[in-house]
């Protein structure tokens, strides 16, 4: 009879000891769910983000590459500039040389 009664009164014990971890195991299994898709969504977003970082860097690289071009062209234009800037200066020297010597020859006729 004293093994009975011991029995009898763990049984409800063990039953909401089991009950509970049943709920337990459920809760967990709707968290496992809500995470789940929780993850899915953030893999999409990260997925989103590396596209749009790859994009920039694309976009980088070109805007790099322009500025390059750019810079060699402005360079070229500005020896040109100095090249033609001399080219004028001698001129107005020839000119500034061709004129006193035109006086020169006038005055003395």
């Amino acid at each position: 009879q004293n093994r009975q009664c011991c029995e009898s009164n763990l049984e409800p014990l063990f039953s909401g000891y089991i009950e509970t971890l049943r709920r337990e195991a459920e809760c967990a299994e709707a968290d496992s769910g809500r995470l789940s898709s929780e993850l899915n969504s953030l893999q999409e977003v990260l997925e989103g983000y590396k596209r749009r970082y790859e994009e920039e860097v694309a976009l980088r690289a070109t805007a790099e590459n322009e500025f390059v071009a750019l810079k060699k062209d402005v360079d070229c234009a500005y020896l040109r500039k100095s090249d033609l800037e001399a080219n004028v200066e001698a001129l107005i020297q020839e000119t500034d040389f061709l004129r006193r010597l035109y006086e020169e020859e006038i005055r003395v006729l």
